[in-house]
């Protein structure tokens, strides 16, 4: 009925009135409360939104009908906010542009080797995103002192602050406390950290970067040494609505730059399985708090348990045997893993028009100006390489308005 009926649940409202209800209520809470389906609908429907992190009770039940979610078929909520092609089964709307699409068998790891690259050419050698993606990076050339551009490893920044001719940045490294001067630094870490580091920063600002606390999310990533049972169950991404790991997902099949995807079932390939944790009924940031909690207490034997248990028990009538098929697993704990998105059921300032708390946390100081994707107040790779850019341009900024040094 949710996907597939007309069925206005909010009868006798405007739709300015049913888009304000469905901006207070979390989507779990409409379905439970409004539209009054079993529970056992929210169980199934749970890892629908884990893509961001958030479970049913951590997303509006507006955002849930803009990413497509079911229930809002006979709602009228006025031109403002028609009906996703997801959730009408249509396709989506082309047009004149085209998108291109990457998908890196490192993922983002290849943006920063070709950072790298560009700063320091003969540390990644090779000219293209192709040459780069099977090359070996020359760690012993990233911190020459005849470099133009220097990259400093294992190096944790413990104190940045303005200096009367620049910014001076104290790290430790090898187990030594060392200093830098600089005319001007970008703080690139989480906003949530930067009132630790860089203590001279306005109390309102730091008010403003604690505002910021980070969604929790587990990897799990599965090397099999092929994917007979797949093949033989036809899927190639299961959800498991009831399962400790909620969905299952065969690695997305990539021929980049000499990087050759597994094309037969004979072949080995890479499996992911995905945790989100979820506590209804608690406000999102509590929620955050308590999955990282979890997630740090949890040990590899838990997480190696279940990732036995459950392909086991889903894939072992199409042949799957754990300790056959299983030659390795990696456990990717994200505790920090990604940037807080406001949402109008949890922060009140969205409602009523006030400047966003990033904006005020990313305000520069003196020589020193902060990028990252909490200055987006989002958390997309885009999202932090805008941000690069704009904190570049205003130490471009501040020089132009400044004595030379």
């Amino acid at each position: 009925t949710l996907y597939t009926e007309k069925v206005d649940y909010m009868p006798g409202m405007t739709p300015a009135e049913r888009v304000q209800k469905l901006r207070k209520m979390t989507y779990r809470d409409f379905l439970l409360e409004v539209a009054k389906v079993d529970p056992m609908v929210v169980t199934y429907l749970r890892d629908r939104t884990f893509g961001s992190a958030r479970g049913l009770s951590g997303m509006s039940a507006i955002a849930a009908r803009r990413r497509g979610l079911p229930g809002f078929l006979g709602m009228d909520l006025g031109p403002d906010y028609p009906l996703p092609a997801s959730a009408q089964n249509l396709p989506p709307a082309t047009t004149h542009k085209t998108v291109a699409n990457y998908h890196f068998p490192d993922g983002n790891a290849t943006i920063a080797r070709l950072i790298v690259r560009k700063l320091i050419p003969e540390a990644m050698p090779g000219k293209t995103l192709e040459d780069s993606i099977l090359q070996r990076a020359d760690y012993s050339r990233l911190d020459l002192p005849s470099n133009s551009n220097r990259i400093r490893l294992d190096s944790t920044v413990v104190q940045v602050a303005n200096t009367p001719d620049g910014v001076s940045a104290v790290y430790s490294r090898d187990g030594k406390m060392m200093r830098v001067r600089a005319r001007q630094c970008v703080l690139a870490c989480w906003h949530h950290v930067i009132p630790y580091i860089c203590p001279e920063l306005p109390d309102w600002q730091k008010e403003a970067q604690r505002y910021q606390v980070h969604a929790a999310n587990l990897w799990v990533n599965v090397w099999l040494r092929n994917w007979h049972a797949f093949e033989k169950a036809g899927a190639c991404f299961i959800n498991a609505p009831n399962g400790y790991y909620s969905q299952i997902l065969l690695e997305t099949p990539v021929d980049i730059g000499g990087y050759k995807r597994s094309t037969s079932p004979d072949e080995p390939t890479v499996l992911t399985m995905l945790r989100v944790f979820e506590t209804p009924g608690i406000p999102i940031k509590d929620q955050y708090r308590i999955a990282r909690n979890e997630m740090y207490a949890t040990d590899f034997e838990t997480y190696e348990f279940n990732v036995r248990d459950q392909l086991t028990r889903m894939l072992g009538p199409y042949g799957f045997d754990a300790r056959r098929d299983i030659a390795g697993i990696t456990v990717n704990r994200w505790g920090h893993g990604y940037s807080y998105m406001y949402s109008s059921v949890f922060d009140e300032f969205v409602d009523r028009g006030e400047q966003p708390p990033h904006e005020r946390a990313r305000m520069p100081c003196g020589n020193i100006t902060i990028a990252n994707c909490d200055a987006a107040g989002r958390n997309l790779t885009a999202d932090s390489i805008d941000q690069a850019h704009r904190a570049v341009l205003e130490l471009r900024t501040f020089m132009r308005s400044s004595v030379n040094f």
